[in-house]
């Protein structure tokens, strides 16, 4: 005989539910990127306000875990954790807090690599958009026209950093330049993505890449740091 371990959802787990479900809200690209379906045609715009957000659901979260947790509530009532709920809350303490922390710091405005930042999440995620559907190919076209948006908010975000003397290394600088550069001219990746190649969409995301790599050369560039050496305090950040 076989024991039922079924487990029924705490409200930790329903709460750990609706925040991803915010998150989706909030960065579509990480909708995408999860599979939760209805905002694929939308585009987070990068912008100071958008990391704000962001860190404000985070500390809902983090709010909820400490409201529901019984080691921090003298009552025995039926939001007490189980073991699975004490795992989960460690997790999401750990977690949670430290990008709170990196917001605080301001990495999230300052944002910039050759891997992951959002210039390459733009682009990844409209590579991984599927364009079988005319309902998808409309995602995948509305998406495109948010680009502009999206990359002035992210300048924006970059040149509050910079104000506050976090720019990143000219030689990444020099290679999301070049990563824009590549979005641009032909053969581009956005050729690519399942519409004609000179759709107005996609003219209009390869003009905005060119603006990007433009303001990074002519603009931040100027104010970058000739050593790739990010420090202790900023390395301890991350580990």
């Amino acid at each position: 005989m076989s024991s039922d371990t079924s487990r029924s959802p705490s409200l930790l787990d329903a709460s750990c539910e609706g925040f991803v479900y915010d998150l989706a809200a909030l960065s579509p690209t990480d909708a995408t990127a999860w599979g939760i379906p209805g905002f694929d045609g939308e585009l987070q715009d990068f912008s100071p306000d958008y990391w704000e957000a962001v860190a404000d659901r985070t500390r809902e979260m983090i709010a909820d875990v400490d409201a529901f947790d019984d080691g921090t509530d003298d009552s025995d009532d039926e939001d007490d954790f189980d073991e699975v709920d004490h795992v989960t809350a460690a997790v999401l303490r750990d977690r949670l807090c430290l990008d709170l922390d990196l917001h605080h710091h301001g990495e999230n405005l300052a944002l910039l690599n050759n891997i992951a930042s959002p210039v390459q999440t733009i682009r990844d995620t409209l590579l991984i958009m599927p364009t079988d559907t005319p309902e998808q190919i409309d995602a995948v076209r509305s998406r495109l026209s948010k680009v502009p948006a999206a990359l002035v908010g992210y300048r924006e975000s970059l040149a509050e950093a910079a104000g506050h003397g976090h720019v990143a290394p000219i030689r990444q600088i020099d290679e999301l330049y070049s990563q824009c550069q590549d979005l641009v001219e032909s053969p581009s990746l956005l050729d690519d993505i399942g519409l004609e190649k000179d759709s107005a969409e996609v003219e209009t995301a390869k003009k905005a890449f060119e603006e990007m790599g433009d303001w990074l050369s002519e603009q931040l560039a100027t104010h970058a740091p000739k050593e790739d050496a990010v420090g202790r305090e900023r390395y301890q950040r991350f580990s």
